[in-house]
């Protein structure tokens, strides 16, 4: 299969619809050529997903139907979103270095160890105070030290 063709494909799918319109699995089954709605299916979405980026549209999956363009007003929401799925992955890397069995190794891999794990907590405290500025940004949540007037 011609991933590439496949991809301009399913992304032409797209092109002529506006924000918040949904594209069927079925229709962009169709348009790549493909059988069935499978792993394929899925390794093309993500190509198309980020090649639509590129472009500037956005889609998103609407479980059991399709792709929708996100409207623009939900980028920033978005793009929240993926800065809360990389702290949740630096929150794993913290998990495996808390469980890692430093008794068991070397002195190089100790060394190696403190070295990262030193790095991960203060990666770890930037990205905790991100976040809250990033929800706040949003209109999320408010600010936890702000100070709320009752005039």
């Amino acid at each position: 299969m011609d991933w590439q063709k496949a991809t301009e494909k399913a992304c032409d799918v797209f092109a002529d619809k506006q924000y918040g319109e949904t594209v069927t699995h079925g229709e962009l089954v169709a348009a790549a050529g493909l059988r069935r709605v499978d792993k394929d299916y899925r390794y093309l979405m993500s190509a198309v997903a980020k090649k639509m980026l590129e472009t500037g549209r956005m889609i998103e999956s609407v479980h059991g139907v399709g792709y929708r363009l996100v409207e623009p007003d939900k980028y920033s929401t978005k793009s929240v979103d993926c800065v809360l799925s990389a702290g949740r992955k630096l929150d794993k890397g913290v998990k495996i270095l808390d469980n890692a069995p430093v008794g068991n190794m070397t002195q190089d891999g100790v060394q190696r160890y403190n070295n990262v794990r030193d790095r991960m907590t203060i990666l770890q405290a930037h990205v905790a105070g991100a976040k809250v500025e990033i929800n706040m940004l949003d209109g999320k949540r408010k600010h936890p030290l702000a100070v709320e007037s009752n005039a």
